[in-house]
């Protein structure tokens, strides 16, 4: 069988993927012949001739503090606390939304993010390959809405109210 990389390359790149896409199409196939090679003995003439796949690196643009104060100002208010939330702890949409107030150790201060909600999905375990619960502290701007909300809810009760729970 004779497979000319540089035309499998073009064939990826007439589908009209990204460049992204093709290299890693390409680096799956590489992957592949190189176990072919290594575990099947099969013989592969001219597998270090791999045609390069240019990728762009793609220019990031941060926000300034300015900027995401305006923004923050035209979030509606019943949005702030989870917005907070995801702004000051780095947590992921899913994970935020999944918090209830059973997560909440007021002593400590802290919220152990265990669950997460994939679409409208609530799964109680963290997304990923062995991902675990972690814990962090509860910022200080958090902690008024916090704390109101462990005096009003059950401990079942999610912990930031949102529309489409």
């Amino acid at each position: 069988m004779n497979i000319d990389l540089v035309e499998m390359k073009e064939k990826f790149e007439s589908f009209k993927l990204s460049p992204k896409s093709v290299k890693n199409g390409m680096d799956i196939f590489k992957t592949f012949i190189r176990w072919v090679q290594r575990y099947k003995g099969i013989e592969v003439r001219n597998a270090t001739l791999w045609p390069n796949v240019e990728i762009q690196t793609p220019q990031f643009r941060w926000l300034s503090a300015e900027d995401q104060r305006s923004i923050f100002i035209k979030i509606p208010m019943e949005d702030k606390p989870i917005i907070s939330f995801m702004m000051l702890h780095g947590c992921r949409p899913g994970e935020a939304a999944a918090l209830k107030i059973v997560d909440v150790d007021w002593e400590r201060q802290t919220i152990t993010i265990r669950a997460t909600f994939s679409r409208d999905v609530y799964r109680e375990k963290r997304k990923g390959r062995g991902a675990k619960p972690y814990t962090v502290p509860i910022h200080p701007e958090l902690y008024e809405y916090i704390r109101q909300r462990i005096s009003e809810a059950l401990p079942g009760a999610w912990l930031f109210r949102i529309q489409n729970q």
